[in-house]
């Protein structure tokens, strides 16, 4: 096919981005896909280097249908035109696909970066993870009823201080969220189920059948059949809200592991696989909270990376979410813009910011980068350091060698 699809855009790369331009990305060359698999490797290995960036691909309607980061961008791309690829997706990707385009990024951490900002811009049909869409991470707050029970919901700027997140793995979600709702006794039946605590007066004081088995199975307090007064509900929630704030998690995750210990002496099996799921489902409700805690304590920061070429690349952290990036500051007038940029980022970002799905995919990239990486905790720069150093270069206490 004709490179003139491509006439007027064959010199540029994927448009804009939050990383800046020269020393955070490069943009690279657009390439026709063959089917000739020998040529292409060729073709790969003299023209696109062994650095980390990402890589898109194009069909012949110049929409892009995959996209992908690297490593090394010349072995991942390799790879695509062997002759038994690793997996049967590659093979796919090729065959629909009529030119690839690469771009170089500065580091793996921020070729993640960019490769979720290219999927979030361009919703690439074979790109499974990272569509906003599919993959919209979630909250868990207590629903708004006469007996609250935890759920799983979007983001929403009204539900303010009650959200804890954002969380990804919808499947694993719905199942802490129940296994949460088991341990502290809530209920997680509909909003059709009458709620009557013991307090309440009835005209007809018949006895009350509870919906479901689970008061029976002692994995509910039984709001919906008078077995529980409000001020006892009140007192489950809070037991339940100081778990999500990480005050007793560890002590509930000692004594669901005692009881499932206890259970498999006792020989009930069955029960103390149910005990394993459960610990395992809170534990990890529970990490993955914590990375959220942290990040929102201590990762209101400035991340420096290795940039192409001397320079090295700011990333503006708040909270453990992205706020933006900049070149390190090199004379007097980057410092004074890097200097307004702390200083907005001192006075926080709003809540429409913070809460929109493209914002808390890149939050948990870098939440996660951190958590499989501790050691490069020790590289952020605290805001009020970075504002020294601005104002340092500024009055010409600086240069750009220190």
């Amino acid at each position: 096919m004709s490179r003139l699809l491509f006439s007027e855009q064959a010199s540029v790369s994927f448009g804009s981005s939050l990383l800046p331009a020269r020393t955070a990305r490069q943009p690279g060359q657009l390439f026709e896909v063959t089917q000739s698999l020998e040529p292409m490797r060729k073709l790969i290995r003299t023209s696109i280097p062994p650095v980390p960036g990402v890589y898109a691909f194009y069909d012949r309607c110049g929409t892009i249908i995959y996209v992908g980061k690297a490593k090394r961008l010349r072995h991942r791309l390799i790879s695509y035109f062997t002759r038994q690829p690793e997996d049967h997706k590659a093979v796919r990707i090729v065959r629909r696909a009529a030119f690839v385009r690469y771009e170089r990024v500065a580091g793996e951490l921020l070729a993640l970066l960019r490769e979720q900002e290219l999927i979030s811009r361009f919703r690439p049909v074979m790109n499974r993870r990272g569509q906003p869409r599919s993959r919209m991470p979630r909250f868990v707050s207590f629903s708004c009823e006469m007996a609250p029970r935890l759920r799983a919901v979007r983001a929403r700027v009204d539900l303010g201080g009650g959200l804890h997140g954002p969380l990804l793995g919808s499947r694993r979600l719905r199942s802490a969220v129940a296994d949460f709702n088991h341990t502290f006794l809530l209920r997680d039946c509909g909003p059709d189920v009458s709620i009557i605590f013991s307090e309440q007066q009835t005209l007809f004081p018949e006895p009350l059948r509870p919906g479901c088995l689970r008061l029976e199975t002692g994995s509910c307090s039984g709001p919906c059949a008078a077995e529980v007064t409000a001020a006892d509900y009140t007192k489950q929630i809070h037991a339940g809200e100081q778990f999500l704030r990480g005050e007793t998690s560890t002590a509930v995750l000692r004594s669901i592991e005692q009881s499932m210990h206890e259970a498999a002496n006792r020989k009930s099996y069955e029960w103390a696989a149910r005990l394993r799921d459960r610990w395992q489902n809170l534990r990890w409700l529970a990490d993955r909270l914590g990375e959220v805690r942290l990040g929102r304590e201590s990762y209101n920061a400035v991340y420096p990376l290795e940039g192409i070429g001397q320079t090295p690349i700011w990333l503006y952290l708040a909270g453990g979410a992205v706020a933006g990036a900049v070149s390190a500051p090199g004379t007097i007038r980057s410092a004074r813009r890097v200097g307004r940029d702390i200083d907005a980022l001192s006075d926080g970002l709003p809540q429409s910011y913070l809460l929109r799905a493209d914002v808390l995919l890149l939050q948990l990239i870098v939440l996660g980068w951190l958590r499989r990486n501790p050691l490069e905790r020790r590289k952020l720069i605290s805001l009020d350091v970075a504002r020294e150093y601005c104002e340092n270069m500024t009055a010409g206490k600086l240069t750009t060698n220190q």
